[in-house]
Order: structure tokens, then sequence, then C-alpha cells
């Protein structure tokens, strides 16, 4: 990725992120709330004005409001946010990639793409960590029904897989990531958000759960899927971010071969 379509990205993260503070403050005097006391992009109002695909990509905003809360406040916050509810019907698996300087976090070309991956998602999966709440979470997402399109199918596989893996579940993990695989193997993305769960597992694994047996597969898959056919058009910034993780993984099976380690386990 060139200096300049980095500059380009970081300008449209700031403009959306004042779009949506304008656009959602609105929201919340059509709806009587108060902004900063309630979640304004959580309500009905909002949803039925901009659209539930418009909201769902307000990630910074919710993550910025959920930061400041106790535990068990974010739990509930982002659980309402994430999963199909009352206020909306679909799961929301998006994220957003924000610009970290290499240099000065000490790191290598093998550590980045000169960018960090954040999403309310993980910060679920986190809380629930923390809590004690990662079986409940599954439990609660087991029995949202699964739906037909594809997006949100894979939108509730992969938490599944990563809640797994964070139980130490690897049978059950295997199998979510079984049918992730072959979901993201079929599909055929139009718009970029649309590979959000793929890209989540794919991040999670190789940054927590680097000895997972197929990211490896996962990473492969999507290089040779729509990296090098470059699909969606204009997912840069997805792409360098895959490559960067393709290659923090084979440095690590390279670590693991040299120290006379098996690969990833099964």
């Amino acid at each position: 990725m060139t200096e300049s379509q980095r500059r380009g990205h970081c300008d449209r993260l700031l403009a959306r992120k004042r779009l949506f503070n304008l656009l959602l403050a609105l929201c919340a005097l059509l709806s009587g709330q108060v902004v900063g006391v309630a979640a304004p992009w959580s309500s009905d109002v909002a949803v039925e004005i901009f659209g539930e695909e418009f909201l769902s990509e307000n990630v910074l905003d919710v993550r910025q409001q959920v930061a400041s809360l106790p535990d068990a406040e974010a739990f509930a916050l982002l659980s309402d946010w994430v999963l199909p509810g009352a206020l909306h019907l679909s799961f929301r698996p998006g994220g957003e990639f924000t610009p970290v300087n290499v240099a000065e976090n000490g790191l290598t070309e093998v550590d980045g793409s000169g960018w960090t991956l954040v999403s309310p998602v993980v910060d679920l999966m986190d809380v629930a960590v923390r809590t004690g709440r990662l079986k409940e979470l599954r439990d609660r997402v087991a029995l949202i029904p699964t739906m037909q399109d594809d997006l949100q199918s894979r939108s509730k596989t992969a938490p599944l897989m990563l809640l797994s893996l964070e139980l130490n579940d690897l049978p059950a993990a295997g199998k979510y990531f079984d049918v992730l695989y072959e979901a993201v193997k079929n599909s055929d993305p139009v718009e970029m958000y649309e590979q959000w769960p793929e890209t989540l597992v794919a991040d999670r694994c190789v940054r927590k759960f680097p000895d997972f047996a197929d990211v490896g597969d996962l990473l492969n898959l999507l290089m040779k899927q729509r990296v090098l056919k470059s699909r969606p058009k204009g997912a840069d910034v997805w792409f360098s971010y895959w490559a960067s993780l393709a290659r923090k993984y084979q440095y690590r099976q390279t670590l693991r071969r040299a120290a006379g380690l098996p690969g990833s386990i099964q």
C-alpha cells in the first residue's frame, strides 16, 4: 500500500466518524435520548432512519463509549450491539483498521502492515474472558437461529469458533472452523464489509491462537481467492493486512520448526 493510499484511508476514517457523530446526535434528539448518557446508535430510531448496514460500521464510536464502562455494563452493551436482538435483527461482525506507526511501536515487517484491527466483537470476547462468561456467551450465540444469508451465517459461525478456542474446546472449534472455511471458499464478496467474519478469525488466531490447526489454510485461501484476484475491488487495506498476518504465521511456523517443534497442532 502506498503512502497516499494510507493517508486516504485515514482521511476517510476521520470523515466517517464526524458524519456518524453528527447523524447519531440527530437520532438522539429524535428519540428523546441524551447524547453521552444513552447510546443513540442502539436506538430503533437510528436503525429506522439510517439502516442497519450504515449503523453497523460505527465501530470506533461504539468502542469509545464502552471503554470507560465497568465490565458488567460493557458486556451488556457490547452484547446488544453485536448480537441480534430487540433493536436489530442481524449480527454485526464489523471492525475497523486503524493506523499504527510501525517504527514507533517497535514492530518489524513480520509483525504488521502499519494497521491494527479493532472490533466490538473482539471487545465482547475479551470482556467475556475477564468476567468468566465465555460459556454463557457461546450458548447465547448458539441459540440464535442461523440465517440463510451467507454473511449472517458466517457472522454466527466465526464467534462460535473463536469462543470455543477460548474455552479450549478444540473439537467444537474445529467443527465450526470447517463450516466457516467451506462458507468462505464458496463466497464471492462484492462489498468489503462482507469479509469481516473470516478476517476476525484470521486475526484472532494468528495473534492469540497461533497453534490452532488450520488458520494457515484460511490465510492461504484468502490470499488466493481474494488478494490475487483483487476481489472485492478497492480492498487494499484488507489485502495488506491479510498478507501481514500470513507473514507472521509463516514466521512463527519457521521458528517452531527450527526449535524442533511440530507445526500447528491438530
